[in-house]
């Protein structure tokens, strides 16, 4: 059993972290939004209703703590995989024996109090005495985790580029290719064919010349296959789920949109449960002109080849079998 903390200020951006990594498949709570695990308490340890207007002297009386048992129950619950609790509490070094890694989500106080201003669904740091409370906590929190070694993070960036960074200090999840259909995949991917296909989700296509190494991620039952695109000005990422590719379809077929007749396209699809494709990949730059360019097509038929020379795959536990078996 394994577990991370990614923890911060108000404002740092943890909810929206635990929702990111959830999307890419990985074990992530929000901490704040399980009433078992984090509650107001008072100095006797007893939870407590926090007042509509909370002032300082209601703060001074309260701490917002863990639940120790309920930490070890999510970790457990969780297992085998990494659970990533972004969160944090005022107990959290009692509790830092449980992650093996802590990431601070470090931001200045105009971000802060940007970001607070502007949630819809939580009001702390607009009521009672929460801000200035926020203010004098800000400094105080970020120094004394970097003293206790979490690892700093800037989490005024976007938040794709906050679960990169994180992720590429966390070796947990990430692991070579676990079956044919990801070998297909990461061959696609790869350095030798990459300037040969053009990757496509969602009616999006982009060259994954420039992009960070393609990653698979997560357990046998929920694995994703992350990739990110760009620069820091211009980023965006690709993340499907492996375990729901169904189908693998190689075609070469009449272009959708010709420019002139008879021209073709060569593809590699994958197809999710209902038949849908959720992420293919298509030869680019095929022709010289009006002529198909011999060593794009040669690239392709050794790929299809090199894989059971059939036009069409039903996927089972990540192998590739014959459509009709």
């Amino acid at each position: 059993m394994s577990a991370v903390q990614i923890a911060g200020c108000s404002g740092a951006g943890k909810t929206t972290i635990a929702a990111v990594l959830a999307r890419r498949g990985l074990a992530a709570i929000d901490a704040d939004g399980d009433p078992l695990l984090a509650r107001s308490v008072d100095a006797a340890g007893i939870v407590a209703e926090e007042p509509e207007e909370p002032d300082f002297a209601w703060l001074a009386r309260h701490s917002w703590a863990w639940n120790p048992a309920r930490l070890d129950e999510l970790i457990r619950v969780a297992a085998p995989a990494t659970l990533y609790v972004c969160g944090g509490a005022d107990n959290q070094l009692e509790l830092a024996g449980r992650f093996t890694q802590v990431f601070l989500l470090e931001i200045d106080e105009p971000t802060m109090l940007a970001r607070v201003d502007a949630r819809p669904d939580n009001d702390w740091g607009r009521i009672g005495d929460t801000r200035e409370y926020l203010r004098r906590k800000l400094p105080e929190l970020q120094a004394r985790l970097r003293a206790s070694g979490a690892i700093p993070i800037d989490a005024r960036q976007f938040p794709d580029q906050v679960a990169d960074t994180i992720l590429s200090r966390t070796t947990a999840e990430i692991s070579e290719p676990a079956s044919e259909l990801e070998r297909l995949i990461a061959e696609l991917s790869g350095p030798g064919l990459r300037g040969v296909f053009v990757f496509g989700v969602d009616c999006h296509l982009a060259h994954l010349a420039g992009a960070t190494t393609p990653l698979f991620r997560g357990p046998a039952d929920r694995r994703w296959w992350h990739v990110a695109l760009g620069d820091d000005a211009a980023r965006r990422t690709i993340d499907v789920r492996v375990d729901e590719v169904t189908g693998v379809r190689f075609a070469r077929r009449p272009s959708l949109f010709p420019a002139w007749p008879g021209q073709e396209v060569l593809t590699v699809q994958f197809l999710g449960p209902g038949g849908e494709g959720v992420l293919h990949c298509s030869v680019d730059d095929l022709y010289d002109g009006q002529r198909m360019r011999p060593e794009k097509l040669e690239a392709w038929q050794a790929l299809r080849e090199r894989y059971g020379n059939r036009d069409e795959y039903r996927v089972d536990r990540g192998r590739l079998l014959p459509a009709t078996a």
